[in-house]
């Protein structure tokens, strides 16, 4: 596998844990949230006595944290398809709000008690809101659902993580150069023809050259064929 090859897998995997990582922890907090606003409205001061609203809630909060579970293992995938489900399910957490501003309208008794749920709602609607975002905008989402890695105008990564999952390859690359690992060293261009260069003609200046070359300072295109060709590869590797 030639380097360009290797750093499409390494930003890859870097960002698809990432996605995972901020995945978990969304599901964590509606895990969480779901248990405290069970615990919340089954306490003395806030408990509500309409015949079937415990009932109610309890479906709802298992149902939600349900759906996005399914959701979020699916997200894993790197489908972008999945990215639209979520946005359903997430217009359908809010028209869930109907429930407790219908409830109260008959039950102002317990008007308290169906504002803190009205509340809550909008928190996690606001942290659910933050993790689609994150999915569509995100660097890392978008090389992970899009194979689009973001440059600047100067042709540096727009994310600068992306430099730092690339260091330990420039290091290996930098080795092999001065070590005389391979008789010849392949530079891979997306823009450019397939050259060789003999190595015993690069000095220390023309190997920075080439590593700068190699990780992707002035590549603003889709990383999706790279990604493609080595799904095998990549999916046995990050799995």
């Amino acid at each position: 596998m030639n380097n360009v090859n290797q750093q499409d897998l390494i930003l890859y995997r870097n960002c698809r844990r990432r996605v995972e990582r901020r995945l978990l922890i969304t599901l964590l907090f509606l895990i969480a949230y779901s248990v405290g606003v069970a615990y919340a409205l089954n306490t003395a001061f806030l408990k509500v006595d309409a015949n079937g609203f415990d009932v109610l809630l309890s479906g709802i909060l298992l149902s939600q944290v349900g759906i996005y579970m399914v959701i979020f293992i699916l997200l894993t995938t790197g489908s972008k398809i999945y990215r639209y489900i979520y946005w359903v399910a997430f217009a359908l957490s809010v028209a869930m709000l109907y429930v407790p501003i219908s409830t109260a309208i008959t039950d102002m008794g317990h008007l308290l008690s169906y504002l803190v749920l009205l509340v809550c709602m909008i928190v996690k609607l606001q942290v659910l809101w933050s993790t689609g975002d994150y999915l569509k905008n995100n660097p890392s989402s978008k090389v992970f659902f899009d194979h689009i890695v973001e440059v600047d105008e100067n042709g540096n990564f727009e994310d600068p993580r992306f430099a730092k999952d690339l260091a330990k390859q420039q290091k290996k690359t930098i080795s092999q150069l001065n070590m005389g690992e391979d008789d010849t060293v392949q530079v891979v261009d997306m823009e450019q023809p397939q050259v060789e260069l003999p190595h015993q003609e690069i000095d220390d200046e023309v190997s920075e050259a080439l590593v700068e070359t190699l990780t992707y300072q002035k590549l603003a295109v889709r990383i999706g064929i790279v990604v493609f060709r080595a799904i095998p590869y990549s999916h046995s590797n990050l799995s």
